[in-house]
């Protein structure tokens, strides 16, 4: 069997808040943890994840990341689109990571904010960042995938304390 690839999702909101025992989730389908043939074992893809509202709160978990099992060990990565008009804030998981291989790439999160993003968790396969402050904190992990480059206006106005690490 086939895992199922995943939708898209959008959510317009004044606020929008996941608790941490909370997640909203376009991850791709499971299959079985053997590939033996060219119809079983295939994860689906990551799906499309929007978020629009003025300030933004990821506790819990956001996915758009492929299907967690699969013997085949394929499913693209999808797409997470977080854009807060004021501030953004991650003590969470965001991930829209794939396979990471030319036909199964890892995803794209992106994370814009006009005043702040402010991360203390965890984000898979930033592609963008778009903010007037950025503060990364200690034991947080922004992931990149490769030959991403960051505006140097982001740069410049950062507070690094935690860890960056880019996908292969």
């Amino acid at each position: 069997q086939f895992g199922g690839n995943a939708t898209s999702i959008r959510v317009n909101a004044t606020t929008f808040n996941i608790t941490s025992t909370g997640a909203l989730s376009a991850a791709g389908g499971v299959s079985s943890a053997s590939c033996p043939s060219a119809t079983r074992g295939h994860r689906g893809n990551g799906g499309n994840v929007t978020i629009l509202a003025r300030d933004i709160t990821i506790a819990g978990n956001l996915f758009a990341h492929r299907g967690s099992v699969g013997g085949c060990n394929d499913g693209a990565g999808g797409i997470a689109a977080v854009n807060a008009t004021n501030t953004l804030a991650i003590s969470g998981l965001v991930s829209a990571i794939g396979t990471g291989s030319v036909n199964m790439p890892h995803g794209n999160a992106t994370l814009n904010a006009t005043t702040l993003i402010d991360i203390s968790g965890h984000v898979d396969s930033a592609t963008g960042l778009k903010t007037s402050n950025l503060t990364l904190r200690s034991d947080s992990l922004l992931v990149f995938p490769s030959q991403v480059t960051l505006d140097s206006a982001v740069l410049n106005t950062t507070r690094w304390d935690g860890a960056f690490m880019a996908l292969g």
